[in-house]
């Protein structure tokens, strides 16, 4: 009985072994994050950042505009007002 971790006092009568409790639990530190894996189990790539914005290009005249052959989608000002080349 002993080998199951069952005491014993003098007499042979069976007793329950006293347990010294901590007062305090120890303050546990935070577990670090796991870093992130792709499919295989390797790294994954790093995330790409968003683009900065495009400064706005400032132009007098439509003529101007066409002139610089920018391509569609760029933003602009013309006379003062916002657009976007056609």
């Amino acid at each position: 009985m002993a080998s199951i971790g069952v005491q014993f006092d003098d007499n042979g009568k069976a007793y329950a072994p006293k347990i010294d409790y901590p007062s305090e639990v120890a303050p546990q530190t935070p577990a670090k994050p796991k870093p992130r894996t792709g499919r295989d189990g390797g790294p994954m790539s790093p995330q790409p950042k968003p683009a900065a914005a495009a400064p706005v290009i400032e132009f007098k005249t439509e003529a101007e505009v066409e002139a610089a052959n920018l391509p569609k989608g760029t933003k602009i000002k013309v006379g003062g007002r916002l657009a976007e080349v056609q």
